[in-house]
């Protein structure tokens, strides 16, 4: 299957659908650097174990995308 035939599918997804697939791509990106910096400020600012682990799960995913695994 070519680029354009799988765009030229993705246009006849319902709307829905189109979104959840655009939202997803979107989770793989990796975040900008001021979106690192910050959440970074977070895991520093943190004040118990539980909120650490999760900011840096958040920091792992921006920095390298989230993994669907």
């Amino acid at each position: 299957m070519t680029v354009v035939e799988i765009i030229d599918e993705i246009r006849h997804l319902p709307p829905a659908e189109q979104h959840e697939l655009f939202r997803q791509l979107q989770a793989l990106k990796p975040w900008p650097p001021e979106e690192l910096t910050a959440s970074a400020q977070k895991l520093v600012e943190a004040e118990n174990t539980a909120e650490v682990a999760l900011i840096k799960e958040e920091i792992a995913a921006g920095f390298y995308g989230k993994s669907n695994a």
